[in-house]
């Protein structure tokens, strides 16, 4: 356990203060017959299902009648699973924990995702091995929902105490205490008649008076033949106090630009900033972010209110990540990528660490997690550096290596008391800027955080040292009135009902300041007062002729008008109100759609549409744009922009599209009498799962730049 021992030592080197020691017992926490293994220290108390299978599957129903989902099914891998998990200072319990139709929304599960076939049994239906639950027979690449006469393979189950450096085997369920640190050891062999097998281990320590859980893992290929196959693990994050969505939670995955041209430093990210996690329901966005953008092996949430922040760090190069939404939940799933001939191993580890007082995340290193802030003083402009250490420590603590700008390299070595940091007492230490550097964009950052000779994190990338938030939009609308045009219908109470575009443009007119009024495009829109309405969105593919006479008139009145594709041109052809003059048909790419967990979210981005600024302006202005940010958009509709209008954005197609640069009129912009009318070539619903597309980590850059494309429609009014 080089990750464990490690990271111990370190502790014991800079003074670190043991607490209570561990303790650990059995639980029936989940009611299903089966007890759960729970295990704490003055820090962290955590959950674990054991793998063994009740005997009895609970006979549970929803009050609508729908059985109520299973668990040891051909998903989760269920041992070791993470059931829950809380920061105990704070009582901050950090997964949902609750199950729906259809779901198991607790902790932080695992899966081998991407089944390995072994055998065609018939035309399109394989054998096929599931490293961490067994074998079962599925029909085409064989997801999870595929996948019947499953067979468990039974989990070996050993724990250790750490007692005066050493291990010892635990055995027996009775209640246990005073441990300097607790092992659970989770083994399960499977070997076929195919030639196939695997071995896979999976090792989860706590450390006394350590905010941090500790796994290894290892997948050995015990077979004869080779095989691939993909890792990763869910987060069913977004939990609140009050068992509802966390309304106060905030998300990292550090990114980087895919192409950095020109760039001092190529490690350059371009953000680490805490991005908005929006409830949703039922709009949702679910895509990939793609290795060439992973700005690091880890992602990291928190709550704004309480300061708390959650580390998850793996010592492997993630292939790819998986980031989805939900109305009750959020996930970031990275994803590894596993080949294995026959009788090698892979191994890795991952670190989920857990503290209090800080708002974001730069950094973290086996010692603990580091931010900062560039703040005003009286001296000019300041870095305040917070590092919150996963052991309370003593000592002195010092920051010390160089930030740099191309042809300046200042050394930092800054030394401060360390005594009562601790995971929920960050260290603080504050930098001045020399002049030279006060009006840099970006400074690259080269530290280290240290106790004597042993380092507890190190920084090493390029950073923006602007301190607003990444996707802020100024809600300046002050309530001025749109209408909101769709493909709906009305419920049983006589309302119309939201559907994925709506709920977008929702939460953007919301955050922008509008109020609005949704109805039906093809209905006579006779219940809206269009009396006082400045901006119109249609956001279907075809308007009543009513509608359209509408449109015209907000418009020569000197209102806006905003279209997003797809649409039916016929609609509009007895019209000139929009800014295009021709329709040239739709490129769709929904069928190169990558499968859930296979290596195709790899090069996702080849296979899809980016947009492109021909420069500034005010719809796109603080948003990344491709080269520096791919948007992943699965549809564009072709079309010729009218004489004198303008073209904000342009799509650009990806390598494997076969078009190599040509560019497509994506955003055209123009004037109808004294008002405006703008045509976005593309779908605004990003996230359903045959687009895939995600723009940012969980949308954010998509909700301002609709914010603000209803900002423009208000503009000099």
């Amino acid at each position: 356990m080089r990750f464990l021992l490690g990271l111990t030592a370190l502790c014991v080197a800079i003074g670190s203060v043991r607490g209570e020691g561990v303790a650990r017992r059995y639980q029936d926490i989940d009611d299903d017959g089966q007890p759960e293994i729970i295990v704490e220290n003055d820090y962290v108390s955590y959950s674990v299902l054991t793998g063994i299978e009740p005997e009895k599957r609970p006979d549970k129903v929803f009050p609508n009648g729908r059985k109520m989902p299973y668990k040891y099914g051909a998903r989760f891998n269920w041992a070791g699973w993470v059931y829950g998990m809380e920061f105990k200072p704070t009582g901050r319990s950090w997964f949902v924990n609750q199950d729906d139709a259809g779901e198991n929304w607790h902790g932080i599960p695992e899966e081998f995702e991407e089944a390995i076939l072994m055998s065609e049994l018939e035309p399109g239906v394989y054998a096929t091995l599931l490293p961490g639950i067994g074998t079962a027979v599925g029909r085409g690449l064989c997801f999870r929902g595929s996948l019947r006469d499953v067979k468990h393979a039974p989990w070996q189950i050993e724990e250790e105490r750490l007692d005066n450096g050493k291990w010892v085997a635990v055995k027996g369920q009775e209640p246990a205490t005073g441990a300097d640190g607790w092992r659970i050891r989770f083994t399960q062999e499977i070997s076929t008649e195919y030639g196939y097998g695997c071995k896979y281990v999976k090792e989860m320590t706590l450390l006394a008076g350590k905010s941090a859980l500790e796994t290894r893992r290892v997948l050995e290929n015990t077979g004869k033949k080779d095989f691939q196959t993909t890792w990763f693990t869910h987060g069913f994050w977004g939990q609140g106090k009050d068992g509802a969505f966390d309304r106060d939670c905030w998300s990292i995955v550090p990114l980087r630009p895919p192409q950095v041209v020109g760039s001092a430093y190529p490690n350059t990210l371009r953000d680490v900033e805490p991005g908005y996690v929006r409830e949703f329901k039922p709009a949702y966005y679910w895509g990939p972010i793609s290795r060439e953008e992973i700005g690091g092996n880890w992602h990291a949430c928190g709550n704004r209110a309480s300061s708390d922040v959650f580390i998850t760090g793996l010592d492997r190069d993630i292939a790819f990540f998986r980031v989805w939404t939900d109305s009750k939940t959020y996930s970031i799933e990275p994803f590894l990528a596993i080949d294995l001939k026959a009788g090698a191993k892979y191994e890795w580890n991952d670190l989920r660490g857990m503290g209090n007082g800080l708002k974001g995340l730069k950094a973290y290193g086996n010692g603990g997690m580091l931010d900062w802030e560039v703040k005003n003083t009286e001296k000019g402009k300041a870095i305040l550096f917070k590092f919150v250490p996963f052991t309370a420590l003593k000592g002195e603590l010092t920051l010390k290596g160089a930030i740099e700008k191309p042809g300046l390299v200042e050394l930092v070595e800054l030394t401060a008391d360390a005594a009562g940091a601790s995971p929920t007492k960050p260290w603080s230490v504050e930098y001045q800027l020399p002049e030279a550097m006060v009006d840099c964009e970006t400074l690259n950052f080269r530290l280290d955080v240290m106790t004597g000779d042993s380092s507890l994190v190190k920084v090493n990338g390029t950073y923006r040292l602007d301190v607003n938030p990444r996707a802020a939009v100024n809600g300046r609308a002050k309530g001025e009135k749109v209408v909101l045009l769709a493909d709906t219908s009305k419920d049983e109470e006589g309302n119309w009902k939201p559907n994925l575009t709506t709920r977008y443009w929702e939460g953007a007119l919301t955050d922008a300041g509008f109020g609005f009024q949704l109805t039906s495009s093809n209905s006579g829109g006779d219940e809206i007062a269009w009396e006082g309405v400045s901006v119109a969105i249609v956001a279907s593919n075809r308007i009543a002729p009513a509608n359209l006479r509408r449109l015209e008139e907000l418009a020569e009145r000197g209102g806006a008008v905003i279209v997003q594709g797809m649409i039916d041109y016929r609609s509009y052809e007895q019209s000139d109100l929009l800014p295009i003059c021709a329709d040239c048909g739709v490129s769709s790419v929904h069928s190169t759609s990558p499968r859930d967990g296979t290596r195709e979210f790899k090069a996702i981005n080849e296979f899809r549409y980016h947009l492109k600024a021909t420069g500034e302006h005010s719809i796109t202005s603080g948003l990344p744009f491709y080269p520096e940010s791919y948007q992943g958009l699965g549809a564009i509709q072709r079309v010729v922009s009218k004489p004198g209008t303008e073209v904000v954005l342009t799509a650009v197609a990806g390598r494997s599209l076969g078009e190599g640069e040509l560019e497509h009129p994506a955003l055209i912009i123009g004037k109808y009498g004294r008002g405006k009318v703008a045509f976005f070539a593309s779908p605004i619903a990003w996230g359903a799962p045959q687009a895939c597309s995600i723009w940012g980590r969980l949308g954010e850059y998509h909700q301002k730049f609709l914010a603000q494309f209803a900002l423009w429609g208000i503009e000099n009014k």
